[in-house]
């Protein structure tokens, strides 16, 4: 299967129109981010969901080679045919959003391909994301202080000190759209070191930390320490574990909350009692995350074909609101992909999901490390959170990017464009 395709160039058509590139920047945006004000029912995106429902519309308008994004569709085809093979579970609404995503992935990719998406565009666009949600954040912060409405923060948020979730749904949800964004900048951006990297980029990587500290999410703690052991040598490492060791002491001396979540989820993981219990009564949040994988891995059956083919949707649910310690409401996801996305469509499923991320996303000379981000996001993401996508978005525009443009032999993709 070939990788972003090129094949079809000859085909694409004429690009000096802009108002692809504004539509592929636009979906972007709208998935990357969440304002609060546009919630819906469950927390739902109102604003992306409405321009998800447009998405039909442009790839029947966009006209390229329906090749380029043929592959997309064999995930939730598959989803489709086993839901339909447990009708008495049956739930439209959310094949319906499965399709939907994956559609609008598609047609980030055919937009992509139709206007030859290049490194310079994609990075600027980046950069303006990633101070978007600086800015908001700084906005947040000095409306707390000054005890004015704080902008997109959701009331539950009120009681916590460093709890923001900028133009995020919450902050772990930031961390993780943050993480994804840098990574493909640095992938990008040409420069050779971490440290070469910062001195060209120090405003951008300043914005990163303080989106890290001041959301205060244990999640980009943890994510933007990732970020730097997939870029250093081993000497360089050491270096930065030290560094980081004083920065979360000095954070817990005054208490910063994300390095107290760091200690609190630490302290669990090495309890003697159960991993569980102790995990909950940690940090909560957190919890909610891990628990349900832990606890479906525990459970798996190598007998039952269910796992491998899948249950139908809802069976998850059913499954979760008998082991786990709080309670499981209609729609919920507990766990996310890896473990009720493939109970509920089976471990096929995940084998296509991972399959339309080998194609798409993962660059020929980055794969590994494309492929540590992509389960960073995706092990804890549903597969119709924006998370979810956004990681499979990014990622497949940077593989494309580097087709597109000449890079250094250490990032150079090799593709052939058959004319």
């Amino acid at each position: 299967m070939a990788s972003l395709p090129v094949s079809a160039i000859k085909s694409v058509g004429s690009t000096s129109n802009p108002w692809w590139r504004y539509l592929l920047f636009l979906y972007l945006l709208l998935l990357s981010t969440n304002l609060y004000y546009c919630w819906g029912a469950g927390g739902r995106n109102n604003l992306l969901i409405g321009a998800m429902f447009l998405v039909p519309l442009w790839l029947f308008l966009i006209s390229i080679d329906i090749k380029i994004i043929l592959p997309v569709f064999g995930l939730p085809l598959y989803m489709s045919i086993t839901a339909a093979c447990h009708w008495t579970t049956f739930n439209y609404s959310t094949l319906m959003f499965s399709w939907m995503f994956v559609l609008t992935f598609a047609f980030i990719i055919a937009c992509a391909n139709k206007i030859h998406l290049r490194a310079n565009q994609f990075l600027l666009f980046l950069k303006f994301l990633v101070y978007s949600f600086a800015a908001v954040l700084l906005i947040q912060h000095v409306s707390y202080f000054l005890g004015l409405p704080v902008f997109n923060r959701p009331e539950y948020y009120v009681s916590d000190y460093f709890c923001f979730n900028s133009l995020g749904t919450e902050p772990s949800y930031t961390a993780r759209c943050i993480f994804v964004m840098i990574y493909c900048y640095f992938s990008l951006s040409k420069t050779k070191s971490l440290w070469e990297f910062f001195k060209k980029e120090k405003w951008l990587i300043l914005s990163v930390l303080y989106i890290c500290f001041g959301s205060g999410s244990t999640t980009g703690l943890f994510l933007f320490l990732i970020l730097i052991l997939l870029n250093l040598s081993f000497a360089n490492t050491i270096i930065v574990l030290l560094f980081l060791a004083i920065a979360i002491s000095l954070s817990l001396h005054y208490e910063i909350t994300a390095a107290l979540r760091v200690r609190n989820i630490i302290d669990s993981v090495l309890s003697p009692g159960s991993f569980v219990e102790e995990m909950q009564e940690a940090d909560f949040s957190g919890a909610q995350r891990f628990i349900p994988m832990v606890t479906a891995w525990e459970n798996f059956d190598w007998s039952d074909i269910g796992n491998y083919l899948g249950h139908g949707n809802r069976y998850a649910a059913a499954f979760f609101s008998r082991y786990l310690p709080y309670s499981i409401t209609e729609g919920d996801d507990p766990g996310g992909i890896m473990s009720s996305y493939w109970m509920d469509y089976g471990l096929i499923s995940l084998a296509l999901l991972f399959g339309m991320a080998w194609t798409f996303c993962f660059s020929k000379n980055q794969r590994w490390k494309d492929l540590v981000v992509w389960l960073c996001i995706i092990v804890a993401s549903g597969i119709n959170i924006q998370n979810t996508w956004v990681v499979m978005s990014f990622l497949a525009l940077k593989k494309y990017v580097i087709s597109q443009e000449p890079q250094p032999p250490d990032v150079r993709e090799s593709v052939a464009i058959h004319e």
